[in-house]
């Protein structure tokens, strides 16, 4: 019932913005960038749609209810009762749809040692700093009146079990549910980027499992060729604040970046984890410089990379290279010990930008 309550409100309310446009049309105004954050401001009353919502306030008085449910529904039911009544604590894979019990001591004890292996305790005087330069950029855009401060969630992880030996030494992925608004603005900022870097590059940057098939298919000779497989190890964590400034300064000659879109993004990886009432930032840096798992643009910040990355190796091996993220995929035709020297070449360009690889090679199935 409160659900239907709040849906028939929010239609309600988009109805009469809709028509308040529709009765006061304005052709010489201008349009507003809002980078697809809402307006807080009440939708205005509209005297012409009062019938109409007063039948619609009507529905929801008159509204009968009774109860239904099959066998299902009441599976359902029982198992989300189990759940509740569990004291074990739900965990879920992180690249499959498994779902595991552990207990409270052992899920703390990994998402604590995934928290201090990369941060230390934060000042407590960096959250309000990073809402005053949030503000700012706000006020700057003419968004202050739509975007929120740093909302504080707390950081939680997800089990790696498609990694070798993981019911005798599990893994798990930590996910920051943090997010700061700016991170929107900067995700619209960077998908226009990484737009025209393919469109003028032609890098082989994939979007899902059917570009890669799609590239596969490409390649002619398939049984004279191997394949390198590498994995990115710990991506998104690795990305340094040195390594996104060469990707944005690279960016920059096929798209131009202004000065203030480069604070924007460099704001928002300004990040602060919260865990166990506490506060957490970045060993390795003082700028609170972080990409981390759930972050709005992270999944765009770690592209832009790629492309950088790719485009230190495209003058070699022009297509045949491509990554999705932190996967990525060679096609060659040559002899082994040529093959050989590609590996070490591949993982000298990452290395050489703070990054580590895991690399094999494997003929065509």
């Amino acid at each position: 019932m409160k659900r239907w309550l709040e849906k028939t409100c929010s239609f309600r309310d988009r109805l009469r913005k809709r028509a308040w446009h529709f009765l006061h049309p304005n052709p010489s105004k201008i349009i507003k960038e809002t980078y697809g954050f809402k307006s807080r401001k009440a939708a205005p009353y509209i005297k012409e749609l009062e019938s109409f919502e007063n039948e619609l306030d009507k529905l929801i008085v008159n509204a009968e209810w009774k109860y239904a449910a099959n066998d299902f529904q009441k599976k359902l039911h029982e198992d989300l009762k189990n759940i509740r009544q569990d004291k074990r604590l739900t965990v879920s894979a992180d690249k499959t749809r498994n779902y595991y019990k552990m207990e409270p001591r052992s899920y703390n004890s990994l998402l604590n040692d995934s928290i201090t292996k990369t941060y230390r305790k934060a000042n407590p005087h960096d959250v309000p700093s990073l809402n005053r330069e949030a503000k700012r950029i706000a006020k700057s855009l003419n968004l202050d009146d739509r975007i929120d401060q740093l909302a504080e969630r707390e950081a939680f992880i997800s089990l790696k079990d498609h990694k070798n030996n993981f019911a005798n030494k599990p893994t798990c992925r930590l996910i920051s549910p943090t997010k700061s608004d700016i991170g929107q603005i900067s995700k619209q900022i960077l998908d226009k980027v990484i737009k025209t870097i393919r469109t003028k590059t032609k890098v082989n940057i994939w979007k899902s499992t059917r570009d890669v098939l799609q590239w596969y298919n490409s390649i002619t000779d398939k049984p004279n060729h191997s394949f390198v497989i590498f994995d990115i190890v710990e991506f998104y964590p690795s990305i340094t604040e040195n390594l996104l400034l060469k990707a944005l300064n690279y960016a920059n000659q096929l798209h131009r970046i202004t000065p203030e879109e480069i604070n924007i993004i460099l704001h928002a990886r300004r990040t602060i984890v919260f865990s166990s009432d506490a506060q957490w930032r970045k060993k390795d840096n003082d700028s609170l410089f972080d990409i981390t798992m759930g972050s709005l643009d992270g999944a765009e910040c770690c592209e832009l990379v790629v492309c950088y990355l790719l485009s230190l190796l495209q003058p070699k091996y022009v297509n045949n290279l491509g990554l999705y993220r932190d996967d990525g995929l060679g096609a060659f035709n040559c002899p082994p010990r040529e093959l050989e020297n590609i590996k070490k070449d591949i993982c000298k360009t990452f290395r050489e930008n703070d990054l580590k690889i895991t690399v094999e090679a494997t003929k065509n199935p």
